[in-house]
Formats: structure tokens, sequence, C-alpha cells
């Protein structure tokens, strides 16, 4: 199926989303931040890159921006993953970038869902819910 980056850098979510995305079928690589992401990218390129936005070494903004500039295709294939919503600077990059979020907390069946409709080229906000509909939850689009 796909192949697909995970950057976090707290190795349970990695893992989760690891286990998760490989039992749907997709080969999935990881890296616990920015620079390590960076190299990865730099070896091959990816169907999805789900980004942490807040990681220590370097951020999701920070190695966004490296991938925009190197590969705009590239960085059109980000869904960023974050919990911090309510700072302003993430709230700013997030609406500059106009890629995908996936709220944290999320569900099993919210990260496939929004996987699922971002691989299919479809936007996953369009899509019908199978969870709660309180789950914090958004997918702007992918890619064009």
């Amino acid at each position: 199926m796909a192949r697909i980056l995970v950057v976090d850098d707290e190795a349970e979510i990695r893992e989760l989303i690891r286990r998760v995305l490989m039992i749907d079928g997709h080969e999935v690589d990881m890296a616990a931040h920015g620079a390590a992401a960076l190299a990865a990218l730099a070896v091959r390129p990816y169907d999805l890159v789900i980004c942490n936005v807040r990681m220590p070494v370097m951020d999701g903004p920070t190695l966004y921006a490296h991938i925009l500039d190197r590969d705009p295709v590239q960085a059109s294939r980000f869904l960023f993953c974050t919990g911090d919503i309510l700072s302003v600077d993430v709230g700013s990059f997030l609406l500059a970038a106009d890629q995908p979020v996936l709220m944290k907390p999320f569900t099993v069946a919210g990260l496939r869902e929004t996987v699922r409709a971002l691989l299919n080229g479809a936007s996953a906000s369009r899509q019908r819910r199978e969870y709660p509909a309180q789950e914090p939850y958004a997918a702007s689009r992918f890619p064009a």
C-alpha cells in the first residue's frame, strides 16, 4: 500500500501509529524528531508524513519549511499531529501551512479514517464519521 513516515518525539505515539498503519498494510518508517525525518526524506519519498508539531532537536514547522523549500510535492503530503491548538504560534503555523491536522488525543478510528481519506485524495473533513462527534479531529486537504 502506502509508504508512511511517522515523526513524533513520543515513542508510545510513534509505535501506536506504526502498529495501526502496518495492520492496515502500509510500510511505516519512524523518526523521533525533524532532523531524523529530514535524513529519511533525503533517502526516499513518502506517500504521507505524519508529523508532530512540537519536538526537540527539530520541530515540525522547521522540518516542513526545509521540505517545502526542497520538494513542494513532498511537502503537500504532510499530516500534522498536535494537541497544542491554543498556542498562537502553532495556530498561525497550521493556518499558513494549510495542511491537514489530526488533533491529539485521537482515536485509532480517527487515525485510520484520516490516513485513508488523505491517501485516497479526499478531504477527511468530508468523510462520514464512524466515531464520536466530540473527538478532536480535522483534516483540511491532501494533496492537490
